[in-house]
């Protein structure tokens, strides 16, 4: 049986949980730059063709791409006593994603797990 302190609680995580979520897109969104950066000039931006000894490493980098999508954010949080310490939010940035890697690789995720 749950007690008004667990609810509490419970409240509290799902408000920081919503309180850090701009920062974990932010976060992510830089991540996920870092990892396009070093493969986007593999990629002929007008007809999407790519040499065929870089597949591999572009397919490597969609692939973390694809990962980051569910993300782990690491951010600060203050218990009933006033302590801050430091708790992970697990986000789920599916959507977000399909669309960074169509605008950056024109490519189309068809996994239509996170189409809810």
């Amino acid at each position: 049986m749950e007690t008004n302190t667990d609810f509490k609680i419970s409240d509290d995580f799902k408000t920081d949980w919503e309180h850090n979520k701009r920062d974990a897109l932010g976060e992510m969104y830089a991540h996920a730059d870092c990892i396009s950066g070093k493969v986007e000039h593999l990629i002929n931006k007008d007809t999407l063709l790519l040499s065929i000894d870089d597949i591999d490493v572009v397919s490597t980098a969609i692939k973390e791409l694809k990962e980051l999508a569910e993300y782990n954010y690491i951010g600060e949080r203050v218990n009933r006593f006033d302590n801050e310490y430091d708790d992970t939010f697990e986000y789920f940035f599916k959507r977000q994603m399909v669309d960074y890697l169509n605008d950056s690789f024109g490519y189309v995720w068809e996994d239509k797990s996170w189409a809810r």
